[in-house]
């Protein structure tokens, strides 16, 4: 998640921010965990510095979604989904200023189909993921990578981007301050996660004992219904009350009412 600051030809500060998302699993596409953290994205408020110090906003949204897998061949490599505004009743596209409050319920998308891309466009952008995957963290801190870079030095990186990419965690890891926040974030992420196992475990014990109940309410009433009908029966084949009281225990106010 970044957050982009934008500034218009009358000076003015604009802000919008843009989550990325890379497939993590074999399987496309990864709806669920998509949703979940788009859901949350629109939940949360930024906090973002402005000339006039810091401020809480709700910012507009734009995403993109990096997939490795290729989930629809007919769609180009990269396909961008639109956020236009349309005047249905006039069937005229507006053109006028975008809201505000529009902004922040709708969002534009960006799908990138990794191995439909060009073969060297496809090499740069996996290389540049490859920092982001679990292969160079640190066992015991997964904080930290450990990414090769021939005799540490980054100016010996061709690639600009993840040059610059390197260069940006590499001063998040010297900012005290910054490390200090990520370490505050870790804390609230662990918290959170641990706090939603024990969530998760008490749903599912309510669940199953819900479940119980009811198979035991399923099996009374079935057995219920097999006295009731062997009363039935009996009272056909004209026994006296006593016995058909005996032999199944009902009342005799409910055999009278067979």
């Amino acid at each position: 998640m970044a957050h982009i600051k934008t500034i218009d030809s009358d000076g003015n500060e604009d802000f919008e921010q843009v989550m990325i998302e890379v497939q993590k699993s074999p399987f496309a596409p990864e709806i669920g965990r998509f949703r979940k953290y788009l859901a949350e994205k629109y939940k949360n408020v930024s906090l973002i510095k402005t000339r006039s110090g810091e401020e809480k906003r709700y910012l507009p949204l734009k995403t993109i979604y990096l997939i490795d897998k290729t989930f629809n061949g007919d769609l180009p490599c990269v396909l961008k989904r639109n956020s236009q505004y349309l005047d249905v009743l006039n069937k005229t596209e507006y053109a006028g200023k975008k809201d505000k409050f529009v902004e922040l319920l709708t969002h534009e998308a960006w799908f990138i189909q990794l191995q439909k891309l060009p073969k060297e466009l496809k090499s740069t952008i996996t290389r540049l993921l490859s920092v982001f995957t679990p292969w160079y963290r640190v066992k015991g801190d997964e904080r930290y990578i450990n990414f090769p870079v021939e005799g540490d030095d980054l100016g010996k990186i061709k690639n600009r981007v993840l040059r610059h990419v390197l260069r940006r965690l590499l001063g998040a890891v010297e900012n005290d301050k910054l490390k200090l926040a990520m370490e505050i974030e870790i804390e609230y992420e662990d918290f959170y996660e641990q706090q939603m196992a024990i969530a998760g475990k008490y749903i599912e014990i309510a669940e199953q004992e819900r479940k119980e109940k009811e198979q035991e309410r399923k099996e009374k009433e079935g057995a219920h219904l097999k006295i009731h009908d062997s009363a039935t029966e009996m009272k056909k084949f004209g026994m006296a009350t006593e016995i058909i009281i005996k032999a199944t225990g009902l009342s005799k106010e409910e055999i009278d009412k067979l």
